[in-house]
Parts: structure tokens; sequence; C-alpha cells
């Protein structure tokens, strides 16, 4: 008796969420961690200035660092999804034209 059924290979699973295959989660999520802390910190630094009438430098420049780490993390999630949706569009090419030629 011989088995003539074929084995179906499935596609790997492009839509789960971990971060190495969605890297908008991860470098995304820590931009806006990193956004959310600079502006708590930044109203933190206006009560010092308004309220109790007194400058904090330090306080200043860790608001500023916060929200540049936040928005270069932000937008590196987004140019990284957007380079691995371009290299599966370039597969995917990549294939037809495979296809076509053989």
């Amino acid at each position: 008796m011989t088995n003539n059924s074929t084995a179906v290979v499935q596609p790997p699973d492009t839509n789960s969420e971990s971060p190495s295959s969605n890297p908008m989660t991860l470098f995304g999520s820590w931009g806006l961690v990193f956004l959310g802390l600079g502006f708590i910190t930044g109203c933190i630094a206006l009560y010092y200035r308004y309220v109790l009438l007194q400058g904090f430098r330090p306080l200043l420049y860790l608001v500023i660092l916060f929200l540049v780490v936040g928005v270069l993390l932000f937008t590196l999630g987004i140019l990284t999804e957007l380079l691995g949706q371009l290299i599966e569009r370039l597969e995917r090419i990549e294939d037809r034209v495979r296809k076509r030629n053989h």
C-alpha cells in the first residue's frame, strides 16, 4: 500500500506579535515609554519653574533626553517596519520572476 499524499508546508506566521517579526512593536513601545517619561518629567520641571519659582536645569536636560530618545526610537521602529515590508515585497517579486523564468 503506497501513500500518495503530499506534505503541505505552511508559510511562517507573519502576523505574530513577537518583536523580531514586528519591530514597530518593540521600538515603538519603547519610544512611547520614553515620550511618556519626557512628558511626566516635563510637567515636573514646569511645576518647579512656575509654582516653586526655581529652575532646575538638570531636570530640563533629562526632559530633552527622554523626548529625543523617544522620538528616535519611534522613528527607528517605523523605518525598520518599512524596511521589513520592502524586503518581503522584493522576495515576492523575486519568486514571481523565478516562476516565470522556469
